[in-house]
């Protein structure tokens, strides 16, 4: 496999949205289609995520009744990324009006940058949505914190004209450790980190959802984990009828080719 310093692998990915200029053309009973679909994929991140800290429900029932007992105000950190891609897209569609969605935005990335516990930039996995107090005992999770950060970066590039939102996302990427909770021996990151014990033994070895996690990990501006960590995770060739793809396994194929590749485009890389 070939591979890349640093420099040459950062700059080669910030070229890849822009070498996928391509689009596929769909009819317009499709496209009338997808745009109620995804206006309607957006209300479910605007009605279940709380005003004040943007963080989003885990999970919700179609029919709009309430879960009662301790999944009750449960919001999930991943989640909080996806909203705020949502509201990017929904400014953007004029789906809601835009100076509302900026605000909700805004209280988001306050909410974590100055009240939502972390250690070291990472966040719990799960948290209440209207404290943002850790629950279920859950863990600090690298993946989650990554797929926020996601959502965190979409909106520092859209609002880029708002000096506050474009600040506001930079010190919470900036202030992610990821040399901490990066394995020396393994050169992989571990999938999570207890206060009561510790790192998670598990690690991100396949290659599955941690694209965008190692991406993010080896552009980090302020704790940057080498470029040489990217090509360490295993690619397994997998045959699925007369489609071949790489993943960790038939069932992760969602995660591998949908979950990080909402941010990341590498239709025109053929390294």
């Amino acid at each position: 496999m070939r591979t890349f310093s640093r420099r040459k692998f950062l700059s080669l990915a910030a070229a890849l949205p822009a070498l996928s200029s391509s689009r596929r053309q769909i009819s317009n009973s499709d496209d009338t289609f997808l745009e109620d679909l995804s206006h309607r994929a957006f209300l479910f991140f605007w009605e279940q995520s709380d005003p004040h800290t943007g963080l989003v429900l885990d999970r919700a029932r179609a029919d709009g009744t309430v879960i009662t007992g301790r999944n009750l105000e449960v919001a999930s950190t991943a989640l909080t990324g996806f909203a705020l891609t949502a509201m990017c897209i929904a400014s953007d569609r004029r789906w809601m009006d835009p100076n509302q969605i900026r605000e909700r935005v805004r209280a988001t990335l306050r909410h974590f940058a100055y009240d939502q516990e972390h250690v070291r930039g990472w966040y719990y996995h799960f948290v209440n949505r209207k404290t943002g107090d850790r629950v279920w005992n859950s863990e600090l999770s690298t993946m989650d914190t990554a797929l926020l950060l996601a959502g965190v970066l979409t909106a520092q590039q859209y609002y880029q004209g708002d000096a506050e939102i474009v600040d506001l996302a930079a010190g919470l990427y900036e202030r992610v450790d990821f040399t901490w909770l990066l394995d020396p021996r393994t050169g992989f990151l571990h999938m999570g980190w207890y206060p009561e014990t510790g790192e998670l033994r598990a690690e991100w070895t396949a290659y599955d959802e941690e694209s965008i996690l190692y991406l993010l990990g080896i552009a980090s501006p302020t704790h940057p984990i080498p470029a040489a960590c990217w090509y360490r995770f295993d690619r397994q060739p997998i045959e699925f009828g007369s489609y071949k793809f790489f993943g960790a396994a038939l069932c992760s194929r969602i995660n591998t080719r949908k979950r990080g590749y909402i941010w990341l485009v590498f239709a025109m890389d053929r390294r």
